[in-house]
């Protein structure tokens, strides 16, 4: 608390020496501002200030502003005058050269007293002047309708140009691809692959077939194929005719019988099946024969099934389609087909 007390006493003393200061400060403008005021009375005694004096000397300015009014005013007036004396001379200048322009014209006018004749003179080549231009506009504007048609024609011909180089491109590239094609159309043709596979072919067809054959006549027919005809007219052509020899010669396919024709068929399809077979890495498992037994007559009939039993062992199943009671005995199983209202049934039948 004796701490507190010393402070606050400090504080005072320490405000009190700052009042003291300011007192000083402000004693010394007090006396500066004193001396001032005491300067200015004594000045103003000096003056001896008379109001009277004063208002006269006010009447006189203002009649002296007057009177420099009124100066000014008389000079404005003097220019104004030197002006418009200026502005005369002028006109009458103007007046004097309006006088010679006049007089010139009246002499011109009197030279030119055929004016109207020249006039219409003007006239008229302006006319023709004027239709010319007419017709010569009329003209452009024909010339530019053709210009700018010959210039879309010329567009639309540089396009077609393009377009026919484009399309003997395209004509070049299809000729080659139809040149190709018809190569390979003429490979793949009668007369191409097939043909030389065919011609690779006849031998074993030819040897195939003639074993088969053999045992269905008792080896008295052979056939020959023969791929190259000769023309009368010189030179061949490719073909595949089938010559047959048998005890009476040899001859033409067409001339034998429906029973000696069906053996030779019946061999043949066996022969080409088997080279077929061959080809494909196989052997021919089933055979299918239908029908063609009627035309056979009782020995033919019995040949084919003799030879039918002969092959039976080159097949795995041998299964023959026919109305024949002679030949459905021959088979120890049968397939019995029936056709009703309510539909076909099959009925298997095994003979022991």
């Amino acid at each position: 608390k004796e701490k507190d007390t010393k402070k606050n006493i400090t504080d005072l003393e320490k405000i009190i020496t700052d009042n003291k200061k300011n007192v000083s400060v402000k004693s010394q403008k007090y006396l500066t501002l004193e001396k001032k005021l005491t300067a200015l009375q004594n000045e103003a005694k000096n003056l001896q200030y008379n109001p009277q004096e004063h208002k006269n000397i006010e009447n006189e300015l203002v009649s002296i502003n007057e009177q420099l009014d009124f100066f000014n005013q008389t000079e404005e007036i003097a220019t104004q005058q030197a002006e418009r004396k200026a502005e005369l001379f002028n006109l009458f200048k103007a007046a004097q050269q309006y006088t010679d322009i006049l007089l010139s014209l009246k002499h011109q006018i009197d030279q030119y007293h055929d004016l109207d004749k020249k006039l219409l003179n003007i006239q008229r080549e302006e006319q023709e002047i004027h239709t010319k231009w007419n017709s010569f506009d009329k003209e452009q504007t024909t010339l530019l309708v053709e210009k700018g048609s010959l210039e879309t024609k010329e567009i639309k011909q540089k396009e077609l140009q393009k377009e026919l180089i484009t399309l003997n491109k395209k004509i070049k590239i299809i000729h080659q691809e139809m040149t190709d094609y018809q190569e390979i159309a003429k490979a793949l043709g009668k007369d191409g692959i097939q043909a030389l596979l065919i011609e690779q072919a006849i031998p074993e067809i030819e040897d195939q077939t003639n074993e088969v054959l053999a045992r269905l006549t008792n080896n008295q027919t052979q056939i020959f194929i023969e791929s190259l005809r000769d023309l009368k007219k010189g030179g061949s052509k490719e073909t595949l005719d089938i010559k047959i020899s048998d005890s009476f010669g040899l001859r033409d396919y067409e001339l034998f019988s429906g029973g000696e024709a069906f053996r030779i068929d019946f061999a043949l399809r066996i022969g080409i099946s088997k080279l077929l077979a061959r080809k494909a890495g196989t052997t021919l498992q089933t055979i299918f024969i239908d029908e063609g037994f009627g035309s056979q007559d009782e020995e033919g009939l019995q040949l084919i099934m003799d030879n039918i039993y002969k092959i039976q062992d080159d097949f795995a199943k041998v299964i023959i389609v026919s109305h024949l009671p002679e030949m459905k005995e021959q088979f120890p199983v049968q397939f019995i087909v029936e056709k009703k209202r309510s539909g076909s049934s099959v009925t298997i039948i095994e003979q022991g």
